[in-house]
């Protein structure tokens, strides 16, 4: 019987050499990476100057201000010692719980008023207390905790300091109440002469009106007399009903709302998204049944593991949906299942840490809040949700709150009865998303004054001065009284800067670099919308870095060669490694704001192992054959100088363009039409002319197929500066041309990106008058330079690494590669600081 023939295993045997060689290609590509690290020392690092500018940060962490100094008074005549002993600016801080630096004025002097602390006198015949500004709620609860008593109207949180509670005229979710300020006794301020006032409703209701809700316009609160409510046990009720039905049940069921001794204490009402159009009623009533949890206080810290997920995944797009689904659906019936009776200390004793995410690096947790009268709630909810939902906003949730009027307050929320709404959400931190929000603020402002509303003040200030306007038309009298006591206009903060007109004006002053906002002004960022191509990726600047690496390492290999360097001695596989030091640290920097798209990724990995590959062959050869060559007939022949002439035309074109639209082949004919010369110098020729010649044909036919597969078109991108303060007499360097933003004295500065951009910058730098706002919608930017080991740095500096520079000259001194992240508002001081001194190196400034 004849044998069945075999299967051939020919197929899979090939298979398997092919997986083997690329296994053994991955390997020694990965070797080299390795070997260029090994070759590319950190080298002695600089260090970054101590001191600096001390800055003022808010719990976001979106609005950073950087101030002159913070003096921390303990007492009120601390405070007026410090108005009386400095001049210009002075803003006022307290929890630094307010989202948009209303606590800090650029360049200016802060009060930090935590130190200005304590419960001076409680009274529980009058059911009052006087206490100082600085003192935390927490801190209060604890003094009024044993006699009984409670705070009568506070926020939610008792993290916040009572002088900031009274500054911005807060609520809670107390009914049959209003704001804050209607249970202020009287209060005492510091004015801008260091004079101290006492006011109330009755003596110098102007300071009052001002004081209470007027964001430190006119002076500082040092300490107020609050009137205080008795430590009642509540019962706890919860049920959900469609937001049509709320109204008319609030009124049913939430009963005596015009008393002032109601027995419902707290309610609020939650909306959760995305239809945000069921209510979550929560509320607590005053009882005297027993108490089923005899807590007094909760504990200061209510941070967990559980929230901090919870809030990532409210953040997050591939979690979001089912958390929201999970919270409405089962969490919300399991956490307010029951009627347990507490005290009401425990109920107004919840602590921010509970709210706070694992990290606010990519993304912050933010509020905002309306005001709407009780007849308009429906409409106003069902229009702030259509915004919400089309810009695909992250809202956690919309609470509603009631609050009767008080119309005392120049900048009073609620000159009727009204419902608050109160916004919390995620937002990305990176300048990209905070333009985003701001869109969508502005068009929700203008819904909610459409039905008759008002926009609460202590968060991102993205309004425009019409909307202000609008929603606080009595702003103009507050700032008539400021003029009387403040003519200089001293008190100012981030709101203030914004919107407060000359003192005894109604004009906004132009800005310059001593006065400017911390923020740009609405207006200004809405001209700069109409702009193509203004607002560009903001993580571009750092994750295009290494690609400049190369840059420089060509810069060196030509300064090495006119400098009379063999090329068998430049440091070949260093230039590859700083490749990847710096590809590793822009990427850590990058990941740690946001998600870097795939395609950046792939760019820098192929550019970087092909580089990789090219100077490991190229130096293997010149450290090799190269050398020999050398010894036989040096490095001093016309080959040699076409070499360093080649390199030089190299280096100046990928400054400005990609290196594939480099003339590689026009350089072969030059090759081998230079000078042969004699003896040795023949042997050096030949062996530079064949080997130059290979190289260059190998990357001319690369560059070819770049250039097939990305397109012959131009590279016509620009950089656009917003710019304030400069002296427009000055003539701008050629390319750069100015265009007016019509608003308080802010331009953009177009020019072409590179060369001329950096030109601009020294123009600038030149001009102690000028300060960068921004560019292309960022607030920071990349700066590379060198530097001498272990040298200092400014301290306006944000280290992202460093790592020793690959020499460009035979016998160079060791010199760090600094890659360094500077605001736009410190740019121009460092780029002053770093060209006046000689052992600095500029290499690049840059966005992106």
């Amino acid at each position: 019987m004849p044998s069945r023939p075999r299967p051939s295993r020919r197929p899979r045997g090939r298979l398997r050499a092919l997986l083997r060689w690329l296994g053994l290609a991955v390997a020694a590509l990965l070797a080299l990476v390795v070997l260029g690290l090994v070759n590319a020392p950190h080298g002695t690092p600089a260090r970054v100057a101590d001191g600096g500018a001390p800055v003022v940060r808010e719990v976001t962490g979106l609005h950073p201000v950087a101030v002159a100094a913070i003096r921390t008074p303990r007492t009120p005549d601390e405070v007026a010692a410090a108005l009386r002993e400095t001049r210009g600016p002075v803003s006022i801080g307290g929890g630094r719980y307010s989202m948009g630096g209303q606590t800090a004025t650029p360049g200016g002097l802060q009060l930090d008023l935590r130190q200005l602390r304590g419960v001076l006198a409680v009274d529980t015949v009058a059911d009052t207390m006087r206490v100082l500004a600085g003192t935390r709620w927490r801190e209060v609860q604890e003094a009024l905790d044993p006699l009984g008593r409670a705070v009568k109207v506070m926020q939610t949180y008792n993290n916040f300091t009572v002088g900031g509670t009274l500054g911005v005229n807060a609520h809670g979710r107390y009914i049959g109440l209003g704001p804050v300020s209607q249970t202020v006794r009287s209060l005492r301020l510091v004015l801008a002469d260091g004079s101290m006032a006492e006011a109330s409703r009755t003596v110098r209701p102007d300071l009052y009106a001002a004081a209470l809700g007027g964001y430190g316009a006119i002076g500082v609160i040092t300490d107020a007399t609050l009137d205080l409510a008795r430590n009642d046990r509540v019962r706890r009720g919860w049920e959900r009903l469609p937001l049509d039905r709320y109204p008319a049940w609030f009124d049913s069921a939430i009963a005596g709302i015009t008393a002032s001794d109601t027995a419902v204490i707290f309610h609020n009402g939650d909306l959760a998204p995305p239809a945000y159009d069921r209510v979550g009623a929560l509320t607590y009533r005053r009882t005297d049944a027993p108490l089923t949890d005899t807590t007094r206080l909760r504990p200061p810290d209510q941070a967990s593991w559980i929230r901090r997920r919870f809030f990532g995944g409210l953040a997050s797009g591939t979690w979001r949906p089912l958390t929201v689904w999970a919270r409405a659906a089962v969490v919300d019936p399991l956490v307010w299942r029951g009627h347990p009776v507490t005290w009401r200390n425990l109920e107004a004793s919840y602590d921010v840490s509970e709210l706070e995410p694992a990290s606010r690096d990519r993304t912050t947790f933010a509020l905002q809040e309306y005001f709407v009268p009780r007849d308009r709630l429906v409409g106003a909810v069902r229009a702030l949700a259509g915004i919400l939902r089309r810009h695909d906003v992250r809202a956690v949730n919309i609470s509603i709150r009631h609050a009767l009027p008080d119309t005392l307050p120049f900048l009073t929320w609620a000159p009727e009865e009204t419902f608050a709404l109160v916004l919390y959400y995620a937002q990305g931190t990176r300048p990209e998303h905070r333009r985003a929000v701001g869109t969508w603020t502005r068009e929700a402002i203008d819904s909610v004054l459409a039905h008759g509303g008002r926009y609460y003040l202590p968060y991102q200030p993205h309004a425009t001065r019409a909307q202000f306007r609008a929603a606080y038309p009595r702003a103009d009298s507050l700032f008539a009284l400021k003029a009387r006591l403040d003519p200089e206009g001293r008190f100012t903060n981030t709101l203030w800067d914004l919107y407060a007109p000359v003192p005894g004006t109604d004009t906004l002053p132009t800005v310059t670099a001593a006065r400017h906002p911390a923020t740009l002004p609405a207006e200004v960022r809405l001209a700069l919308d109409t702009v193509p191509g203004y607002l560009r990726a903001s993580l571009a600047g750092i994750v295009a870095h290494p690609e400049w690496d190369l840059v420089w390492s060509s810069d060196a290999l030509r300064d090495w060669l006119e400098a009379g360097g063999a090329p068998s001695g430049f440091a070949w596989m260093q230039a590859t490694g700083t490749f990847w030091r710096s590809y590793r640290a822009a990427w850590r920097e990058a990941t740690r704001v946001g998600s870097v798209p795939g395609g950046f990724h792939s760019m820098l990995m192929v550019i970087g192992l092909s580089t990789t590959v090219e100077y490991a062959l190229t130096g293997l050869y010149e450290h090799t054959i190269g050398w020999l060559a050398d010894q036989v007939g040096g490095h001093a022949t016309a080959a040699d100088r076409l070499y360093a002439e080649q390199a030089r035309a190299y280096s100046d074109l990928i400054h400005e363009a990609g290196w594939y639209r480099f003339g590689f082949w026009q350089w072969v004919p030059r090759l081998w039409r230079a000078d042969w010369g004699t003896g040795g110098a023949r042997v050096r020729s030949l062996e530079r002319k064949l080997f130059l010649s290979a190289l260059w044909s190998v990357k001319a036919a690369y560059a070819q197929l770049l250039t097939w597969a990305m397109g012959d078109e131009a590279d016509t991108l620009h950089r656009d500066l917003v710019v304030l303060g400069r002296d427009r007499a000055r003539p701008l360097p050629a390319g750069a041309v100015a265009h007016e933003l019509g608003w308080r004295g802010y331009e953009r500065l177009e020019v072409p990106r590179y060369r001329p951009f950096e030109a601009l910058l020294a123009h600038l730098a030149a001009d102690t008058a000028a300060r960068v706002a921004e560019v292309n919608g960022s607030d920071e930017l990349v700066l590379t330079f060198r530097v001498p080991e272990s040298a200092e740095l400014p301290s306006a500096l944000r280290l992202v690494t460093q790592y020793r520079a690959v020499p460009d000259r035979p016998g160079a001194a060791p010199r760090q590669r600094i890659v360094a992240i500077v605001t736009a508002d410190d740019l121009l001081g460092v780029l002053r600081d770093l060209r006046g001194r000689t052992d600095v190196s500029l290499d690049h400034a840059y966005d992106f």
